[in-house]
C-alpha cells in the first residue's frame, strides 16, 4: 500500500529512486529548483493536502483541500496556520530558509515547528539556544542525547545561517498558532464525507495531557506530560494528585501512558507509564507502575515493569510508550531509545512491545517466555517509538502505531513474536537525510499495513465502539502529532482500505476514547498550558 499527496510529491519519489535505487519510499527533500511562487505552492499542497490512498488497483482518491489556501495565506511551509491576508506577494519569510525548515525540521519539530516529537521552536520552545549565534551553533553541532543530528556537514555555514534567522523570526507564533487553532473549531459543523459533528470543550489549561480514562462516577482522569495526574469533571480540573513521583520530563520523556484495571472499579487499580531518572546524571528509562488514589494522594504503588540499572542511557528519546488491556494482560509499548540496532536483539527492552500479568509477572504463553536469551515479558521487537495501541472488536487483531525518522511513519497489526524490521526495513530517511537502509521489506519481517511520508507523527489510535456515529462504528480514529490531524481509517481485516481527514489543524492529537455517552473524546497538546480535553458530537440534520 502506498500513500501519496500529489504530483509534486510523487515528484520526490522519483527524485529519491534516482538517488538510492530500490528503494521505494516518498519523503520531503527533493532540491530541484522550481520558481519561487511554484515551490511555495507545491510545498503547502504538500502540506494542506490530505492523506490519498493508492489501492492495489493504482487508482489514488484525493482529498484535495487546497485551492483556496493562498486566500487563506495559509503559513504552511511547516504546515502552520498564518494570519497573512496579502497573499502569495506578501510572503513574510525568506523563501530559501522556508524550504530548508521544510526538508530539515517538520518531520521532529512539526508543521510550523510548534512542536511534536520534538519540542517547539516557537517561544518558550528552545533548551539549548536562546538567541541567533547560539541556534546556529545547536544546528551545526546538532544534540546527540535529543537525537538530533548535526547538521554541519550537511548545510553551508549561508544555510545554517539563514535557518536560525527563520527560526528566530517565528519565536512569537506558538502561542498566536495554539489560540488560532482553538478559535478555528469553535461554533463550527464539520461535514465528513459519513457524519456530521461539532467539537465542544470539556477542559481548558491542561499542559501536554499526553493520555486519559473515564471513571466510573463519570469523571476523568487525565496525564499531563510534566508529572502531573488531575481529575476532570463537568468543566473544572482539579489540583494535581499529591504524592505522585517525579518524573524525567526532557524532550520525549515524561508521564505518558495511562490506563485502568479491568476491574478497577473493585481494585482501584492505576496503571502509568513514565520516564524516570537513573542514578548516573543524565541517565533515564521508561518504568511501569501502578497505584491507587486515596484522599487525593497516589499510593500503594508498585513496579509492574522496572528496568534494569544498565538500561538506564543518556538519551532524551524515543520512550514510547502506550498502555491497552487485553483480555487481562497489559500491553506496553518502549522506544528504541534511539539506540537503532537494539531494537532486533532480545536481551534489551529497547523498540519492543511487551506483554505482562496485571502483577507485571510474564504470561506463559509468550513468545519467548522460555527462551534464556531474550526478555520473556517481549511481545514483539524491531519497532523504532510506538505511540499507539488498540484491539479491533471484531477481529481482535492488536494495531500500533509508530513514528518513523524522516518518514516511514507506520501502522503495524501485532502479531504474537513477529519483528517489524526496525532498522533494517524502514521507509524512511534519517533526520539528516541520510539512507539508514535501502530495504523496505524483507523476509520474516512484517510489512507495515500502511506507512505515511513525510511524516505525520501517528500517536493515539482508537476503534469507534459508541452509537453517536453508527456510520463511524468500527472505524479507527487516528490523532497525528506533527500534521496535526484527526483521522478516520476504513479496517477490512488486517488492511487499510480507506482513510479521510476529519479535521485539520486541529493541535497534536496525543490521546482518543469512545466515551461513556458515545460520542469521541480527544486530548489535545497545544503551546504551554492552551492543551484541551474535547468531544466531537453528532450535528443533526
Amino acid at each position: 500500500m502506498r500513500f501519496l499527496h500529489t504530483r509534486w510529491e510523487q515528484h520526490l519519489l522519483k527524485t529519491r529512486r534516482e538517488r538510492v535505487g530500490a528503494h521505494n519510499c516518498m519523503w520531503s527533500g527533493c532540491r530541484k529548483r522550481r520558481s519561487s511562487r511554484d515551490r511555495r505552492k507545491s510545498i503547502i499542497c504538500v502540506a494542506a493536502t490530505g492523506m490519498s490512498l493508492q489501492d492495489s488497483a493504482g487508482d489514488v482518491s484525493r482529498i484535495d483541500n487546497h485551492g483556496s489556501m493562498f486566500k487563506k495565506a495559509i503559513f504552511a511551509s511547516c504546515a502552520l496556520m498564518f494570519a497573512c491576508s496579502c497573499g502569495a506577494a506578501g510572503w513574510p519569510f525568506d523563501e530559501n530558509a522556508y524550504a530548508l525548515a521544510t526538508q530539515y525540521c517538520t518531520s521532529c519539530h512539526g508543521e510550523g515547528l510548534v512542536g511534536a516529537r520534538a519540542p517547539a521552536l516557537t517561544r518558550g520552545g528552545l533548551q539549548h539556544a536562546q538567541n541567533r549565534d547560539e541556534i546556529e551553533e545547536v544546528i551545526k553541532k546538532g544534540i546527540v542525547a535529543n537525537g538530533m543530528p548535526a547538521f554541519k556537514d550537511t548545510l553551508s555555514d549561508e544555510q545554517v545561517a539563514s535557518l536560525a534567522n527563520f527560526i528566530t523570526t517565528i519565536q512569537d507564533f506558538g502561542e498566536t498558532h495554539a489560540r488560532q487553532s482553538i478559535a478555528s473549531f469553535e461554533n463550527k459543523v464539520f461535514e465528513s464525507e459519513l457524519e456530521k459533528f461539532a467539537v465542544e470543550i470539556v477542559a481548558n489549561g491542561l499542559e501536554t495531557p499526553w493520555s486519559f480514562a473515564f471513571l466510573p462516577d463519570g469523571r476523568m482522569l487525565v496525564a499531563e506530560r510534566p508529572g502531573r495526574l488531575r481529575f476532570v469533571s463537568k468543566n473544572s480540573v482539579s489540583d494535581p494528585i499529591a504524592g505522585f513521583p517525579q518524573v524525567w520530563a526532557r524532550q520525549d520523556g515524561g508521564l505518558m501512558g495511562l490506563a485502568l484495571h479491568p476491574d478497577y472499579e473493585r481494585n482501584g487499580w492505576i496503571y502509568v507509564s513514565y520516564a524516570e531518572a537513573g542514578s548516573e546524571p543524565g541517565t533515564s528509562m521508561t518504568r511501569v507502575v501502578r497505584g491507587r488514589i486515596e484522599d487525593g494522594r497516589w499510593v500503594d504503588q508498585e513496579d509492574i515493569w522496572a528496568p534494569d540499572r544498565a538500561d538506564y542511557i543518556e538519551s532524551n528519546i524515543h520512550f514510547g510508550s502506550r498502555l491497552l488491556f487485553v483480555d487481562g494482560k497489559l500491553l506496553f509499548s518502549i522506544g528504541d531509545r534511539g539506540r537503532r540496532n537494539y531494537a532486533q536483539r532480545m536481551s534489551n527492552p529497547y523498540g519492543k512491545i511487551f506483554r505482562v500479568n496485571d502483577d507485571g509477572s510474564t504470561p506463559k504463553d509468550n513468545p519467548f517466555a522460555k527462551r534464556d536469551d531474550a526478555l520473556g515479558s517481549i511481545w514483539t521487537y524491531g519497532h523504532r517509538n510506538p505511540q499507539g495501541l488498540a484491539r479491533d472488536p471484531r477481529t481482535g487483531f492488536l494495531w500500533s502505531t509508530e513514528h518513523g525518522p524522516m518518514g516511514g511513519d507506520e501502522l503495524n497489526v501485532l502479531k504474537k513474536g513477529a519483528n517489524y524490521g526496525w532498522p533494517i526495513v524502514t521507509h524512511g530517511l534519517d533526520d539528516d537525510g541520510s539512507v539508514i537502509s535501502n530495504e523496505t521489506s524483507r523476509a520474516g519481517m512484517q510489512d507495515p499495513a500502511a506507512f505515511w511520508t513525510p511524516s505525520i507523527s501517528p500517536a493515539a489510535i482508537e476503534f469507534y465502539t459508541g452509537k453517536q456515529f453508527p456510520r463511524w462504528q468500527n472505524h479507527l480514529l487516528l490523532g497525528s502529532l506533527t500534521s496535526l490531524e484527526l483521522r478516520r481509517l476504513e479496517i477490512q481485516g488486517d488492511r487499510v482500505v480507506k482513510q479521510e481527514v476529519l479535521i485539520k489543524n486541529f493541535g497534536r492529537i496525543r490521546d482518543i476514547h469512545t466515551g461513556p455517552d458515545g460520542n469521541i473524546y480527544v486530548a489535545i497538546e497545544r503551546f504551554s498550558n492552551l492543551g484541551q480535553l474535547v468531544r466531537l458530537v453528532p450535528v443533526k440534520n
